[in-house]
């Protein structure tokens, strides 16, 4: 004799099916097969508490419980009544229903529908997490996105901010900043005669950071004017040296180290 196969019971799990599915017309066209007709009576099983009426007659039915005849039942699954008679009494039997004969109804309960089915107050915990996760994760043929990918894109969208216009600043706020940082603390005539009669230009685009030239300034020694500027007459100008800030002949020496041409120095500066 061949050993019978073993077949090993899923762990316990859930799906959830609309009802729906019971009711379209791909589930009733054709004879049921036994477990279809088992889904089918825990989909037609009331999930609380309620009434049908039969004949004019209120019936309570109560969760778990369907009022279906087997004459009913038989024509919903296609069958013959002593099909129907028959399986009912097999579940039955196997303490998986509890049939209760009345004069306008057959009440069926299911035995253990909680297993499988969820109660009022699960469907809604579930459906709201349900509702959070859909929201979250949306599936597209273009592939995944997510809540944080939509707030990442709102990100970028702030951040290609419209290019803010250059506004020079006045000579309080200039002095304010140096002393702030501890740069200097003094006359800021130098920088701003220099600036001013450029229209603000770092070569031949307008300034950025009036801060960083500023800073730049105040390091090299000439932002204060005349007295400090440390220019002084490059004699190495005339052997091809160019300015550090652009490619004009180099007239001017910084602290000894920084070339400078005509258009990167105070114009004032006697040679």
């Amino acid at each position: 004799m061949e050993a019978t196969p073993i077949v090993k019971k899923p762990e316990p799990d859930w799906f959830l099916v609309n009802r729906k599915l019971i009711h379209d017309s791909r589930w009733l066209s054709e004879p049921f097969s036994r477990g279809q007709a088992w889904v089918d009576m825990v989909g037609l099983a009331q999930y609380k508490d309620g009434f049908i009426r039969v004949r004019g007659i209120r019936v309570d039915i109560l969760r778990g419980q369907l009022g279906y005849s087997q004459l009913s039942l038989s024509k919903r699954w296609k069958w013959s009544r002593g099909k129907v008679r028959r399986f009912l009494e097999e579940l039955e039997e196997r303490q998986d229903v509890i049939q209760q004969n009345g004069h306008e109804t057959t009440i069926i309960t299911i035995v253990n529908y909680d297993v499988y089915q969820f109660s009022t107050d699960q469907i809604v915990q579930l459906t709201g997490q349900q509702a959070v996760h859909q929201t979250d994760i949306k599936r597209t043929t273009n592939g995944t996105h997510t809540k944080k990918d939509k707030k990442d894109k709102k990100k970028k969208k702030k951040k290609r901010a419209k290019p803010t216009v250059f506004t020079p600043p006045t000579l309080e706020q200039a002095k304010e900043y140096a002393k702030k940082t501890k740069q200097y603390d003094g006359p800021l005539d130098g920088y701003f005669d220099h600036y001013n009669g450029n229209g603000w230009k770092v070569g031949p685009n307008i300034m950025k950071s009036w801060t960083a030239t500023l800073s730049k300034a105040i390091r090299q020694g000439w932002a204060g004017g005349e007295k400090d500027s440390g220019l002084k007459p490059d004699p190495q100008s005339r052997k091809g040296r160019k300015c550090d800030l652009c490619d004009n002949q180099a007239s001017y020496i910084v602290d000894g180290q920084m070339a400078r041409c005509p258009n990167h120095t105070i114009r004032r500066i006697v040679k």
